[in-house]
């Protein structure tokens, strides 16, 4: 089953919130280093959402060469 142009807009935007919330956590992090949310690796979650974003967004690009 090959991704379609609304499966790789639904991952652009999901890998874009993803990254938004991690860098929130990580504001939060700094904020209050003994609370439960400061154990949560921030840093790999945007890192994960980043590269999800970069994949959609060459697949997008693809999308849009192959027509």
């Amino acid at each position: 089953m090959a991704m379609d142009f609304q499966t790789t807009i639904a991952w652009l935007a999901g890998s874009m919130v993803v990254t938004l919330v991690s860098i929130l956590g990580d504001r939060a992090r700094r904020r209050s280093p003994l609370a439960w949310h400061a154990l949560l690796p921030w840093n790999a979650l945007a890192f994960a959402a980043v590269a999800a974003g970069l994949f959609a967004a060459a697949h997008l690009l693809a999308l849009a060469r192959a027509g």
